[in-house]
């Protein structure tokens, strides 16, 4: 089980440049970013379903709903920036540079998250290796975008 918890990780980003990819043809094919996104964000929806169906969860009370912090929410509008941001930019950008972009934000983001334990996130301090890493990520990218 311990390398699921890897495993799916990796997959999600292996699967997240060729989603860059597609949805750049997508956007191309369309000559409408903002529709794309909403097919995108659609279809999605409907291939969680399955899955929904599959495991035969229950909705949730609405009491558990009525309960979920506000903040909790603004992850349901924040996950359509990601969408119209690869559908917009990710074609112009090429791969390497968009996905760079995209994960070395977020290390860093996650590491002042994770050392101040926001967001429901666990601490985990943001110490020099840590740091040094994020540092490397960045020196990378750098490299990524200027050849």
């Amino acid at each position: 089980m311990q390398i699921a918890l890897y495993a799916f990780p990796v997959l999600a980003g292996v699967l997240n440049a060729i989603h860059s990819g597609t949805n750049a043809q997508l956007t191309t094919s369309m000559s409408r970013p903002w529709w794309a996104a909403v097919f995108v964000c659609a279809v999605s929806g409907i291939a969680i379903l399955p899955g929904v169906l599959i495991s035969r969860e229950s909705l949730p009370s609405l009491a558990s709903i009525a309960g979920t912090p506000w903040w909790a929410w603004v992850g349901t509008v924040i996950a359509a920036v990601p969408v119209i941001t690869t559908l917009l930019f990710a074609g112009r950008l090429g791969g390497a540079a968009f996905n760079g972009l995209v994960v070395t934000s977020t290390i860093v983001t996650s590491i002042l998250l994770d050392h101040y334990g926001l967001l429901g996130f666990s601490v985990h301090s943001a110490n020099i290796w840590r740091i040094v890493g994020a540092i490397t990520m960045i020196g990378g990218l750098t490299l990524v975008c200027a050849f």
